[in-house]
């Protein structure tokens, strides 16, 4: 098996730095390159009668932030290792948009993290790693990191609507 399209989808946690890291250090091994992904839903927040109402934050604004944070990781990323490494981002619900992305790109291995919820949690929150491994057509390898305080984002600490 020869892996040199590696897609490495984050959501700007520890957790995801060690998959970027774990990701970079597959692509100097076998001479591959990497993208990093984000897909977002737009932030809102729910309503009583089930309904989401836009945050005020405009759309710009948040995708230029996620823009330049997608730079930042990107610059780290590099620092690290001098593989090829791209960056990309979409607006849809994170399971839906790592899979199409991932077959449409032709990816050979999808590499991300895994918060490892379990119990009460993982039946709320559900696990989007869980079900890449499930669904994807390319093999998937998940990495789960000890916790590391860092700064999250601000758009990223915005709710958003619920989706799977």
């Amino acid at each position: 098996m020869e892996w040199k399209r590696i897609l490495c989808p984050i959501d700007f946690s520890p957790t995801s730095r060690g998959a970027a890291d774990a990701a970079v250090g597959l692509a100097r091994r076998f001479g591959a390159t990497v993208t990093l992904f984000h897909s977002y839903d737009m932030p809102a927040y729910p309503m009583p009668d089930g309904s989401f109402v836009p945050v005020p934050m405009p759309l710009q604004e948040i995708t230029d932030a996620i823009e330049r944070t997608l730079a930042e990781w990107k610059r780290t990323s590099q620092a690290a290792a001098p593989v090829p490494i791209d960056v990309a981002s979409t607006v849809g619900p994170a399971t839906s948009e790592i899979l199409r992305f991932a077959k449409e790109g032709r990816y050979d291995l999808i590499v991300m993290g895994t918060h490892g919820r379990t119990g009460l949690r993982h039946m709320l929150l559900g696990s989007v790693a869980e079900r890449i491994v499930r669904e994807a057509a390319c093999p998937v390898l998940t990495i789960r990191t000890a916790a590391v305080p860092v700064k999250v984002p601000a758009f990223a600490e915005t709710p958003v609507a619920a989706h799977a």
